[in-house]
């Protein structure tokens, strides 16, 4: 499909074919967006161009013969393998680091545009509060605040005016901005599609881009049966050992909210790093 005039197109007729030949139909209007498309909210025209070093959303569903639609939603790298910029990281971390290690992370690089994943509203509220009283040029986005006032945060942040965006996943699809530099999940999405629009803001258009993850013990059976429908293991990265002790990634052992935990001391250790301070 790559180096073909509406190589989108050629992705939905494969799947459709395949869904023929074993005698089904597809359940929807198939969306294969590549590049700058897997960003549009619903994009089914399907009549862009593939391009080496792009990913691909694909969102498909296949109908059986008693009415059952099996779906499935995938980013795929167009040419077979991610690269080091398309990369979804992990951290395991307890609750009371998270805000201190987003801090930590955005102070790395200078960030054009980042976006960080709040689950619950309150917990955008908190943070961005937080992150203001920093001195971070950061707004909210979520589902109280009026459309105008939307409007305004979104192109603030279009406009470069605005640094960092903390939002709910009202915000993971129909975003169409690109060279956003890093995604923070906050905390793990309610489910994997949400996970892959949320990362998918990330490396559009062969731009540089990283998704991290913050998994608290709380939140691993829910990471994990996000992995399992990824059909990948996510790399783990290491939290720097400032930040004290980590809980390790046993998601069968978590299954009762944590207990307060002292960050004195200890450590983060079999993570990978993948940051320096510039």
């Amino acid at each position: 499909a790559m180096n073909i005039p509406r190589g989108e197109r050629v992705v939905e007729s494969a799947f459709h074919g395949r869904a023929r030949i074993e005698g089904n139909d597809c359940g929807y209007n198939t969306i294969a967006a590549s590049g700058s498309h897997a960003c549009i909210l619903h994009w089914n025209r399907n009549d862009g161009d593939i391009n080496p070093g792009e990913l691909l959303l694909l969102d498909a569903g296949i109908e059986l013969d008693s009415y059952y639609t099996a779906d499935i939603t995938r980013t795929l790298p167009i040419t077979g393998r991610f690269t080091p910029a398309q990369r979804s990281l992990y951290m395991l971390v307890y609750e009371a680091q998270k805000a201190p290690l987003i801090k930590y992370l955005l102070k790395l690089k200078e960030y054009t545009r980042v976006i960080i994943f709040c689950s619950k509203k309150q917990n955008v509220k908190l943070l961005t509060a937080d992150l203001k009283r920093s001195k971070f040029k950061v707004e909210e986005i979520h589902s109280d605040l009026m459309q105008d006032q939307r409007e305004k945060v979104m192109q603030d942040f279009r406009n470069k005016n605005l640094t960092i965006l903390v939002a709910t996943d009202i915000l993971s699809r129909g975003i169409d901005i690109d060279e956003i530099e890093l995604v923070i999940n906050y905390d793990v999405p309610n489910d994997g599609e949400d996970y892959i629009h949320r990362i998918g803001r990330t490396a559009r258009a062969q731009s540089q881009g990283t998704a991290f993850t913050f998994i608290s013990p709380t939140e691993q059976r829910k990471f994990a049966t996000i992995e399992t429908l990824l059909e990948k293991s996510v790399i783990k990265a290491e939290v720097p050992a400032e930040f004290g002790e980590t809980p390790a990634y046993d998601p069968a052992a978590y299954k009762s909210a944590e207990k307060p935990r002292n960050f004195s001391s200890g450590g983060n250790k079999g993570g990978k790093k993948f940051w320096k301070k510039k």
